[in-house]
């Protein structure tokens, strides 16, 4: 079991750093069509892998609602960002008390074949991403730098549920959708992402709120999680795809900042 989890581990890490510094620089760099562009096409091949594991082949049905999201963003592109980002952060509660409550089983209505649950989760992330880069300034750093805490507030959460569950997890959580997930895994996460919110907060003498966002987007970036393991478990498969090595698909690397960044955005938008 050691060896087992060292090798997954060194293998996940290597992708991720692989993956994370160049997006790193790009935000970094502070240019927003290249961080728009970048969003996209890794939004892309998530949209791929999604239809990829759905068994609908819905041409128009698939068309058609690509077609009224572009109306209705040309239309009126703030309030239908808004709105969009909200019902996907309503969804995403929706699905938590389901999640809490033991009742997931109710939701047979969320599975991949849904049109509308994969426009509302996938295109959401991107239009967070672009009310928060162009969102008045709240803190004592830029748009992009709080782009960039809540990315890797998600990673740093996983990342940690990931350490403490394969060396200390016992207790098994919502062992029917994912057996390997456990309390002491969801307790680890919760905690290194308020220290990281306090780190942030110290470092940059900004505003306390900083620090439950942090929790907030932890215990959601584990509800997205749990939400894709749902989607695969009903679907019979382990990854939604294979590009990534150590984490399976795009869609397994990004599970949580699906979930955490509508969360995070709503609470923005309703606290300013």
């Amino acid at each position: 079991m050691g060896k087992e989890f060292k090798s997954n581990f060194l293998t996940r890490s290597i992708t991720a750093l692989v993956i994370s510094v160049p997006i790193f620089g790009i935000v970094l760099f502070e240019n927003k069509i290249l961080v728009l562009l970048t969003i996209l096409v890794t939004l892309f091949f998530a949209f791929h892998e999604w239809l990829k594991n759905s068994t609908s082949s819905s041409f128009v049905l698939n068309h058609m609602a690509l077609l009224i999201f572009f109306i209705l963003l040309f239309l009126a592109p703030h309030k239908f960002a808004e709105l969009t980002i909200f019902l996907s952060g309503v969804f995403w509660i929706i699905f938590s008390v389901f999640l809490i409550s033991n009742s997931t089983s109710k939701l047979y209505f969320v599975n991949f074949n849904n049109i509308f649950i994969r426009y509302l989760v996938i295109i959401s992330f991107f239009l967070c991403s672009i009310y928060i880069l162009e969102a008045d300034n709240i803190f004592t750093f830029s748009n992009y730098i709080l782009f960039l805490i809540f990315i890797l507030n998600s990673a740093i959460s996983d990342s940690a549920a990931y350490l403490a569950g394969s060396n200390f997890g016992k207790n098994p959580l919502f062992s029917e959708i994912s057996p390997n997930k456990t309390v002491e895994g969801f307790v680890g996460g919760i905690l290194f992402s308020t220290l990281f919110g306090g780190l942030i907060f110290a470092l940059f003498n900004t505003t306390p709120l900083i620090i439950i966002l942090m929790i907030a987007g932890s215990f959601y970036a584990f509800v997205g999680d749990y939400f894709f393991s749902f989607l695969k478990r009903k679907s019979g498969i382990k990854d939604t795809g294979n590009l990534l090595p150590g984490h399976g698909g795009i869609l397994d690397r990004i599970d949580s900042h699906l979930s955490s960044l509508p969360i995070l955005t709503s609470i923005l938008i309703l606290a300013f």
